[in-house]
C-alpha cells in the first residue's frame, strides 16, 4: 500500500496523533515561514514522526502546508524554501528506504503535493478542521494521475 495511505485509526496511535496535531497547530500559530525555519519546526516534526515512519511524509507535507497557509506566501517562494528545508529532511529520515530506489516516487509525490497546495490555497482553519492527514490523502488521490505522468521538473538540456 502507498506510503501516504496510512490508516489513522490504528489502536495505540491516538496519543501520537494528538501530539502531532498539537505540533502542527503550533506551526500554524507561529504563522511565519522564516520563524519556522529558524526554529527547525519542520525538521523537528520530521524527526518526531520518524518513529511512525509511514506518516512522515504526510506530517512533513502538512507542516509545509500549514506554513504556506499561515504565511500566505506564493508558490515559487514556497517551493524555493522547501527545497532547502523539507526535502533534505525527508531524504535524511527516509535514507534507508531511499537507498532502495524510492527517491523518484517519494520526491515526485512530495513535489506534486506542494505544487497542488501552492496552486490551491487551503486555510489553516481548514487544515485543523479536517485533522490534516485525511486532507493530505484526499489531495494525493486527486493527484495520482499527475504523479503517474512523470517527473515534475524538466531538465535544462532536454532535447526537442
Amino acid at each position: 500500500s502507498s506510503l501516504f495511505m496510512t490508516r489513522i485509526d490504528d489502536s495505540g496511535q491516538d496519543e501520537d496523533r494528538a501530539r502531532a496535531c498539537m505540533m502542527i497547530r503550533s506551526i500554524i500559530l507561529l504563522g511565519n515561514l522564516n520563524i519556522i525555519q529558524q526554529n527547525n519546526w519542520i525538521s523537528n516534526l520530521c524527526k518526531y514522526v520518524k518513529v511512525n515512519g509511514n506518516r512522515l511524509v504526510c506530517a512533513a507535507a502538512l507542516a509545509a502546508l500549514a506554513a504556506a497557509a499561515a504565511d500566505r506566501i506564493d508558490g515559487r517562494l514556497l517551493m524555493q524554501s522547501l527545497t532547502d528545508t523539507l526535502i533534505p529532511n525527508v531524504f535524511e529520515v527516509l535514507s534507508d528506504e531511499l537507498r532502495f530506489g524510492a527517491e523518484s516516487t517519494v520526491v515526485q509525490q512530495i513535489c506534486r503535493l506542494l505544487v497542488h497546495i501552492a496552486v490551491n490555497p487551503i486555510t489553516a482553519d481548514h487544515i485543523i478542521r479536517h485533522d490534516g492527514l485525511p486532507l493530505i490523502e484526499d489531495i494525493l488521490r486527486q493527484t495520482r494521475a499527475g504523479i503517474a505522468a512523470g517527473p515534475l521538473y524538466k531538465t535544462q538540456d532536454s532535447r526537442e
